[in-house]
């Protein structure tokens, strides 16, 4: 190719990019501010991403506090969903505003009402999405804000949200489980709601298993606490930090391979996995605190980073009620001693009995 070829052909490569750049900044200026918006909306609905779906598990007491909810917000009926708002999700609290419900996840909130929960004003754009056969709903997002699902049923309006980011194809197939859960009178019951929080803790298969990794063997009496720790996060109120520092009495000291003394008849400080209120216990994997002057058994390490504090191991599975059958106290025969999963609740009497039959009997 000769000097005057090349130069034609650079002239004509530099024309055609400068057009196709007007053509791009064309595009941008004539998009409507809406479409811009839900263009960017819509993004975040792709299933590329999407975990598929975890079912939601409700304790009897989280079903018992949800009932109540709706009864204070004059709700005859209440909606759950079946299926996470996401990936590992699970029921932190219920909320209660004039006749509004909020069900707080980890993933998200669902409030549900009588009323109409769509705002009036300020809506920066909307979408439409199918939700199942029967029933629709729509994306609707104001200025700068994370958009949130909105949809009636049954007579409901109901709104999901959240502050973070998220796949909306899981919120809406969320929606999409939601299942009645029937008000009924709870009058009489003498169940404390809880708040089942998740964390990453040792599980034990086997009594064997957790008396081999275990350095303190103790029995003795819960005598009062010292301290409460409980910490939410600023914006959305997830429970951060949830632990209460009991007084432990030592009636007897089996198994002590540490390098200082425990004796008979001393109080030591014992750190159990929850916090009680006013209105829940605030529980990690469903540990439930020891009840006051019933004897237990504990299997206990040394806190790594509180110096005189002991630690339940497993958080559930070192705690044994010394003078029960399986889970269940006999000092108070209407107080179980945990409040999780069925599979972990068979996995406890199992690991209790041989823990009383190598030490009690």
């Amino acid at each position: 190719m000769n000097y005057k070829s090349k130069v034609v052909f650079i002239g004509l490569l530099l024309g055609a990019l400068l057009a196709g750049c007007s053509q791009n900044e064309n595009l941008s200026s004539n998009t409507p501010a809406t479409e811009q918006s839900q263009n960017v909306n819509s993004t975040n609905n792709e299933s590329e991403g999407m975990t598929e779906a975890e079912p939601l598990s409700y304790t009897a007491e989280q079903k018992i506090e949800i009932r109540e909810a709706a009864k204070k917000a004059g709700l005859d009926k209440v909606y759950i969903p079946t299926v996470g708002l996401g990936s590992d999700d699970y029921m932190e609290r219920v909320e209660v505003k004039d006749n509004q419900v909020r069900i707080v996840f980890i993933r998200g909130s669902i409030t549900q009402s009588k009323e109409e929960l769509r705002p009036t004003n300020e809506i920066a754009s909307t979408k439409k999405v199918e939700l199942s056969k029967d029933g629709s709903g729509e994306w609707i997002a104001k200025e700068n804000e994370v958009p949130y699902l909105y949809f009636e049923k049954d007579g409901l309006y109901f709104r999901m949200s959240s502050a973070k980011t998220f796949f909306q194809a899981e919120y809406e197939r969320a929606a999409a489980s939601l299942e009645p859960l029937t008000v009924q009178d709870t009058a009489g019951t003498k169940t404390t709601p809880y708040a089942i929080t998740n964390s990453r803790a040792i599980s034990y298969q086997t009594f064997a298993e957790m008396d081999a990794q275990t350095d303190i063997v103790v029995k003795g009496t819960k005598a009062g606490t010292q301290e409460i720790v409980l910490k939410k996060e600023d914006v959305d109120g997830v429970v951060i930090d949830n632990r209460t520092l009991s007084k432990f009495v030592l009636s007897d000291v089996f198994k002590n391979n540490t390098g200082h003394t425990l004796s008979s008849g001393e109080t030591i400080i014992v750190q159990e996995n929850a916090v009680a209120d006013s209105l829940r216990v605030y529980s990690t994997l469903g540990y439930q605190l020891m009840n006051e002057n019933e004897e237990y058994l504990l299997f206990l390490r040394e806190s790594l980073t509180d110096s005189g504090v002991y630690i339940i191991r497993g958080v559930v599975y070192g705690k044994v009620p010394a003078g029960g059958e399986g889970i269940q106290s006999k000092g108070i025969a209407d107080e179980i001693q945990f409040k999780g999963d069925n599979p972990t609740r068979e996995r406890l009497d199992a690991i209790f009995e041989d823990a009383r039959e190598v030490y009690l009997n």
